[in-house]
């Protein structure tokens, strides 16, 4: 059975390949720059990573990129991959690589570093592609995007109000839309996802 999964993961991942070239080609993107600023202009990128990053560190961090690091995975981890985490359209045109999402989400972890940034971003960008490193769902599906809420847990305490629980019940709403998961105990709120 691994063979064939390996078989039918390399089948998903030409196929993608093959429809993520001819969205690059219709909307005239010829570098990783061209597409963040592109899927930043649809609303899919948050603007933060453009401010944190020029043109140059982002030409720098394409060169990061290992495609062959698609063969790791076995066709369910793919399948879940370009399924859940990938930025696609709103129509559902596929935008992203999952070594695009690799780096964009290492581009996202290490935009605060002070010092040595772009070898902090390979660090990450590594770990991740390389399979090394799993990051949580919130991580993975939103580090990059406008929501940008990397964290699946939440630990807060509820006021004893109704003003206050309403209030409580309208962050933990949103904190739920992103990814984040909650619970109560004894009146505080542990969350986690």
């Amino acid at each position: 059975a691994p063979q064939w999964t390996n078989i039918a993961a390399r089948i998903l991942s030409c196929s993608y390949k093959r429809k993520l070239a001819h969205t690059r080609q219709a909307r005239g993107i010829s570098s990783l720059y061209e597409k963040i600023r592109t899927l930043t202009d649809l609303g899919l990128y948050g603007p933060y990573i453009l401010e944190h990053y020029s043109r140059a560190d982002i030409d720098l961090a394409e060169t990061y990129i290992v495609t062959e690091r698609d063969e790791l995975f076995d066709y369910a981890g793919l399948d879940l991959i370009l399924r859940r985490y990938v930025i696609r359209s709103f129509e559902g045109t596929p935008l992203e690589s999952p070594q695009e999402m690799f780096l964009g989400v290492a581009l996202h972890l290490a935009m605060l570093e002070t010092n040595e940034r772009m070898e902090w971003v390979k660090r990450f960008y590594d770990m991740l592609s390389s399979l090394e490193v799993s990051m949580a769902t919130p991580t993975l599906a939103n580090a990059r995007r406008p929501s940008h809420l990397p964290s699946s847990c939440f630990i807060a305490t509820v006021p004893d109000s109704l003003e206050g629980i309403h209030r409580s019940l309208d962050n933990f709403a949103q904190v739920s839309k992103y990814g984040g998961g909650m619970g109560m105990e004894r009146g505080q709120v542990w969350a986690g996802g």
